[in-house]
């Protein structure tokens, strides 16, 4: 063990009471597992950071492993450094953040029933932190403001569904895809009408004259049944 690894290791043992970490066991499908990942990440850091600033990275990898359980271990199991073990975690449990998603969902957020102010001001707050806001033009901030505008405000539900699904978007490439959304929509109707007869039938307007035409000719058919059926009582009734 070199000189830095034993002062560390003395380090480590005088102050662990006060910033040692938990061992990190959370899988990383479970739900909250990024904020519980964030959380232990930066206790680590600080363990590090404080108690053995001067550790070689082979000490920081040792201790990293240390402190994960076997399930979390697993995913860092072939790494050669420490740099790249917490890559690979930070890989694994944060995951891309769709800022359209999250400004859509800032924009529209609406004070609920019984929701004080401070606490509809703090929920703003947390969903803010999801937006990836960071300085930008005038230009950069209006086609941004216009983005999320035009998305919380378009009709089709299947439209804005999709348009959600990017992680970021331009205005412009906000409306292009709509509008080939649209077009796929529209014709999708057309061709649902063509091929089915009875939908074409329903879809062409019917005139008033033709209306009348098709109901006179109707109450003749219903009619003609009608006097034969009469006709063929009236037989029996004799015969009888």
């Amino acid at each position: 063990m070199s000189h830095n690894e034993t002062v560390s290791s003395s380090s480590i043992t005088r102050g662990s009471r006060y910033l040692n970490p938990e061992k990190f066991s959370t899988d990383p499908s479970t739900p909250g597992a990024e904020l519980q990942w964030s959380h232990w990440l930066h206790t680590f850091q600080n363990f590090i950071s404080e108690e053995i600033s001067n550790a070689s990275p082979d000490l920081k990898l040792k201790l990293l492993i240390n402190y994960l359980a076997p399930g979390v271990f697993a995913i860092i199991k072939g790494c050669a450094s420490y740099d790249e073990a917490i890559e690979l975690l930070k890989k694994s449990y944060e995951k891309p953040r769709n800022r359209i998603l999250a400004r859509h969902i800032l924009s529209t957020r609406q004070q609920k029933p019984e929701e004080s102010i401070r606490d509809y001001v703090r929920a703003l707050k947390l969903l803010a932190q999801d937006c990836d806001f960071h300085a930008v033009t005038a230009e950069q901030n209006q086609n941004d403001f216009m983005c999320i505008a035009f998305i919380s405000g378009i009709n089709s539900q299947r439209i804005r569904q999709r348009l959600l699904e990017n992680l970021t978007l331009s205005f412009d490439d906000a409306q292009n895809q709509a509008l080939t959304l649209e077009t796929a929509e529209k014709s999708l109707h057309s061709f649902s009408i063509s091929s089915n007869p009875t939908s074409l039938l329903n879809a062409i307007p019917v005139q008033p004259e033709q209306e009348k035409e098709v109901d006179d000719n109707l109450a003749a058919v219903n009619f003609g049944h009608k006097k034969r059926r009469c006709f063929f009582a009236v037989v029996m009734y004799i015969n009888v």
